[in-house]
């Protein structure tokens, strides 16, 4: 067996007593550190494949993973370093190429951080940005020597093709295949917007970029990927590329398992090959060769695109760069040695080049110098990381930066919701535009059929369906001019008024960046925005007016002017039941008939009410989805205490003197000691919530099978001070002697849990209880292997004689197990080299009695798994119920370790004097935390959502009710008439009364049976749509419904009581006389 010398860079630490074997960190990690071990059960890294890109520790749901760098190092000797020691080893391991990505990770000077700027002050006062014009936008391409004027004295300014960015910055060439099409289409999107330019690289242009055209620049490379005259056209400028700041001298490498139908396709390459680019282009050999290239790509492009030629960095770039403005070439782009790549020689990569700081101010200089500067513009590239790097590098004399890996950095740090936020705001539009459209249409219907005797008459003297229909359009037209400058401007003003009232409350989008500047929205008007909705509302409402208009100019004149369209009972026998009668009386038959008679002028009212129903319940439980999401990624982040203090190794006295110091610090408002520990345990799946099942099924691997009736999971176990847990028993009402039993004490939970889960590519977030508190008290068994000196525990068990014994071995022969893992496949164990312990000493069994649930988790509580609540006086008694000392157990802390958390109004003052306190004690003040800036940022993005979406609730609701409001009392006052002759057949006004209730009655079980069904379907196609963005079970909210239910019948008894409020002032005899049949 050879030995291997390379030790691994970095290790992962992982710790047993929170790893619950889920199985995440495989599925998550793509260079296959993490396996699952079938033997012992347990999780297993190979850390020789680890890259510390931390994804794994992001995602594990128990925080159980850390990835630390190796402090196993080779002996330190300045010549010989452990890197350069390492990369001997690999390659004699290979006999291969080293190759590497990214750019240098050597330690050369940046010369960027040695350069400061110069700010104007008095004499030449800066620009004021929010007063003044001040002007990025930047021409690329050759521009004339001096200004020069036409035989008129007029300024020529006809100048070759110029390359326009609204600021001097670029996306740097970066190829289809070696990034991903979502990466490139994000790219084009992020320079479309931007108004500045993304470079498609060196394979070819995507079909589906080709609408991008004005903002990408095309790259003519050695290997001429992708290339023909429509690539040439497509692009806004084209790039050759004579060489990379990270491999010059070295052409493009593209591995053919990359190489798929799509990038075959776009490369114009067979697919599964490898894509070789030459290292020179074998057409270019001198000057006069890349001239000759470069006026053929202005012939193919009718010298309308500028031509950009691409080089490195290096000691005569000055002489080269002199050469290439004389070729004939627009602008040159000079690529420095830190500049990254998917893949380059190592050698190269850090050794062959100069930095483009360097090599930029000697181009500059020698071009200004030789008289033709003006002949081509400068684009630097090679590690430009922020804004000060662009300045430093205009300063230098570059006209523009090309920028790629701090856009890759950017683009994985894109806000989860952006995933979902088309779906959101799909939702949020159609159910606004839904109910203002229902409402218009109600609205202009109603008119029209108020109004039918009108047209009737205008049709009796000679007035034509046109000229009926135009003036129903003209009156839709004249609402218009008025209602739509006016919505635009309330809707403007009601926009701006709730973002200055938030104007502080969007420090969540740059939550945890140091670099940026706290968020303020405030209102932009956007003209397009403007204009769409404007002409929206025009052609809803001429659409709306021109259905009913066109119905009614169908019927006869004289049928119109009788109103028996809509007023007409007909004449047909409606039979309603003896029960009806008996319940309802008279009145309440009297209202059934009217009913059946007349469907269709009722149908109007039940169809305004059952939009009504339908709008409110889907708003709201499109709102309760939001919020739910929104607030488990607020609430995903751990315990909310403003301020943490971490003592370690300290007694119990030290502890508690120490914690009175801190809390006696004038404005803490809360605060609480206490110690921890872990378990993993598993319960029967009847005292599990569906919702947490569900998570467990989707933790576990496919290929994982859960224990039979079990479901497993990891929990958190905290012994707070008694005060702290005396004054939670008394907020939810529970007893002491139950709680404080040292023989057998109760645990309080923490139910409520949230975390992220990976499921078909896709992350979501979850929030739900873990217990089903229906079913407490229920007993949680933590069964824990301890340690033995010399020996590790294997994950072996044997069964002797019905007795289970546990498999130790010693720790040298682990050692040489781990060491032979990958040559072995496995672990292969000599059981006869074992040390059988029986399970009476090698386990400790501890059972956590739960009693009740805590209503709220109190602030202190990391919400990442079910937290179980003990007074801090039955520690001992708890910890292995007092069997073992806790130092031969493994990962328990919980007796040498006191954490205080802390909560404060002013957090920022109390952690200073906290932190003064700490000094003058002589203690360390390092492990003095305060989270309350992060915490404050995740409860402003609760408050966002919830002002927005209450907002929303309240504009859907006032459109519900107005159009409600405005279908009853029209179609009441249609029945006027019909009111007065009751009356004058002997009907009392308390059995009038008694007839519009039950018609409201009638009214609101109609509206309810239809609305509520479509309710509930327009929920689920909501979960549908947005429910992907959590893990969690569909629900209906029925707060909603029941406010709904009630809504109803309230609205429908108010707007009946107006409308016939006023009928009853109305004379009997002068009611009877308005229509003439």
């Amino acid at each position: 067996m050879s030995v291997s010398y390379l030790f691994p860079e970095f290790e992962v630490v992982r710790s047993e007593t929170r790893c619950t074997a889920c199985r995440i960190c495989e599925k998550q990690c793509a260079c296959g550190v993490h396996s699952f071990d079938e033997k012992t059960k347990r999780m297993r890294a190979d850390e020789s494949r680890c890259v510390d890109c931390q994804r794994c520790v992001s995602f594990c749901p128990t925080h159980a993973l850390k990835i630390v760098k190796n402090d196993c190092t080779f002996r330190e000797n300045a010549n010989w370093q452990a890197d350069t020691i390492r990369e001997i080893y690999k390659q004699a391991a290979s006999g291969g190429v080293l190759l590497s990505s990214m750019g240098t990770p050597k330690a050369l000077p940046v010369y960027w951080d040695r350069i400061l700027i110069n700010a104007s002050q008095v004499t030449n006062p800066p620009i004021d940005p929010l007063r003044e014009p001040m002007e990025t936008r930047v021409f690329l391409g050759k521009k004339p020597a001096q200004i020069a004027r036409d035989e008129n004295g007029r300024l020529k300014t006809d100048l070759p093709p110029q390359l326009e960015l609204s600021m001097p910055v670029l996306f740097s060439a970066m190829s289809y295949g070696s990034i991903s099409y979502n990466a490139q289409k994000s790219l084009a999107l992020a320079a479309q917007r931007l108004g500045t330019c993304w470079n498609a690289g060196e394979g070819g242009l995507h079909e589906d970029f080709y609408d991008f055209g004005p903002q990408t620049v095309v790259q003519v490379a050695s290997g001429r990927f992708g290339v023909y005259e429509g690539y040439l056209n497509a692009g806004a400028a084209i790039e050759i590329k004579m060489g990379q700041g990270a491999k010059p001298g070295i052409g493009g490498h593209l591995p053919g398992r990359k190489v798929g139908a799509d990038v075959s396709r776009t490369r114009m390459i067979p697919q599964g090959s490898d894509a070789i680019s030459p290292a020179p282009h074998h057409d270019i050999y001198s000057i006069e060769d890349l001239r000759q290239l470069v006026f053929l790509l202005k012939e193919a492009t009718r010298y309308e695109k500028p031509v950009i030629v691409k080089v490195a960095a290096v000691h005569n770039i000055a002489a080269i760069a002199s050469g290439i403005a004389r070729s004939g070439a627009d602008i040159i782009a000079i690529d420095g040695l830190r500049g990254g790549t998917g893949a380059a020689p190592t050698r190269i990569r850090d050794n062959v080049g100069i930095p483009i700081e360097l090599a930029l101010a000697a181009v500059d200089q020698r071009l200004r110098d030789e008289g033709i500067r003006d002949r081509v513009s400068l684009i630097v590239g090679g590690s430009i990381r922020s804004a000060a790097d662009v300045v430093k590098a205009v300063a230098l004399g570059a006209d523009a930066c090309y920028i790629a890996t701090a856009a890759l950095l950017a683009l994985g740090f894109v806000f989860y919701f952006a995933v979902y936020g088309f779906r959101f705001a799909g939702v949020l539009l159609f159910l606004i535009a839904f109910g203002s459209i229902s409402l218009i249409y109600n609205s202009f219907s109603i008119s029209v059929s108020e109004r039918t005797r009108q047209f009737g008459i205008l049709k009796s003297v000679g007035a034509t369906k046109k000229q009926i229909r135009g003036s129903v359009l003209y009156e839709a037209e004249l609402l218009c001019a008025i209602a739509i400058p006016a919505g635009l401007v309330l809707g403007c003003a009601g926009i701006g008024v709730t973002l200055y009232c938030l104007r502080d409350s969007f420090g969540f989008l740059t939550a945890g960046d140091s670099y940026t500047d706290p968020v303020q929205m405030k209102l932009v008007l956007s003209p397009i925005a403007l204009v769409v909705s404007a002409a929206v509302g025009l052609v809803t409402a001429l659409v709306s007016a021109w259905v009913p208009a066109r119905r009614a100019v169908r019927i006869d004149p004289i049928r119109a002017i009788r109103q028996s369209e809509d007023i007409a009972v007909r004449g047909r026998d409606v039979r309603t039941s003896r029960l009806c009668q008996k319940f309802f009386g008279f009145e309440g038959m009297l209202a059934v008939k009217n009913f059946g008679r007349s469907r269709k002028r009722y149908r109007a009212t039940i169809m305004g009410l059952f939009l009504s129903v339908t709008l409110f319940i889907s708003a709201s439980s499109f709102c309760a989805y939001l919020k739910d999401a929104v607030g488990n990624v607020a609430d995903s982040g751990g315990a909310q205490a403003d301020i943490y203090y971490d003592l370690k190794g300290g007694d119990a006295e030290k502890a508690q003197s120490l914690y009175d110091l801190l809390r006696s610090v004038q404005g803490v408002d809360g605060s609480v000691y206490y110690s921890e520990s872990w378990m993993s345990t598993a319960a029967p799946a009847a005292n599990i919530t569906a919702d947490y099942r569900r998570v467990i099924e989707q933790t576990f691997a496919t290929d994982q099978e859960l224990p039979a009736g079990q479901v497993p999971f990891a929990a958190n176990v905290l012994y707070i001070d008694d005060a702290s847990f005396r004054a939670l028993l008394r907020a939810n009402g529970l007893r002491e002697e139950d709680y404080f039993n040292a023989d057998a004490p109760l645990a309080l939970a923490a139910n409520t849990v949230s975390g992220t889960l990976e499921t078909d590519g896709q992350t979501q977030w979850y929030r739900c209880a873990v217990l089903d508190e229906s079913r407490l008290p229920v007993t949680l068994t933590d069964k824990t292997v301890l340690d033995r000196d010399g020996y590790e525990y294997s994950g072996q068990t044997r069964e002797v004689s019905g007795e289970t014994y546990y498999l130790y071995y010693t720790t040298e022969y682990m050692k040489t197990l781990w060491d032979s893992y990958e040559e072995n496949h496995g672990m292969v164990y000599d059981e006869s080299m074992a040390l059988a312990v029986p399970e009476s000493e090698a386990v400790v069994r501890s059972d956590y009695r739960v009693g009740a649930a805590v209503k709220e988790s109190p602030y202190y509580v990391d919400g990442s798994m079910l937290t179980l609540l003990y007074p801090r006086s039955v520690m001992t008694a708890m910890l292995l119920n007092g069997q073992v000392d806790t130092e031969n157990l493994p990962g328990y802390d919980a007796s040498d370790s006191v954490k205080m958390a802390f909560t404060a109004r002013d957090h920022a003052e109390v952690t200073r004097q906290m932190g003064s306190l700490l000094s003058e004690q002589g203690i360390s003040r390092a492990e003095l935390t305060d989270r309350a800036e992060q915490d404050e940022s995740r409860r402003a993005e609760v408050t966002v959502v919830n002002v927005f979406s209450y907002g929303f609730i309240i504009l859907i609701s006032l459109i519900a009710m107005a159009n409600v409001f405005n279908t009853i009392s029209t179609s009441i006052s249609l029945r006027r008439r019909e009111f007065a002759m009751l009356r004058s057949v002997g009907l009392t006004q308390r059995g009038f009364r008694r007839m519009m209730d039950y018609e409201c009655l009638i009214y609101g079980l109609r509206a309810l049976a239809y609305g509520l069904p479509a309710s509930f379907v327009m929920t689920l196609v909501i979960y549908l749509i947005v429910g992907q963005a959590f893990a969690r079970s569909f629900y209906i909210p029925w707060y909603s419904v029941a406010i709904a239910v009630g809504s109803v019948f309230a609205v429908v008894f108010a707007t009946m009581l107006y409308a016939t409020g006023k009928i009853r002032k109305e004379n009997t005899v002068d009611a009877l006389k308005n229509e003439n049949l």
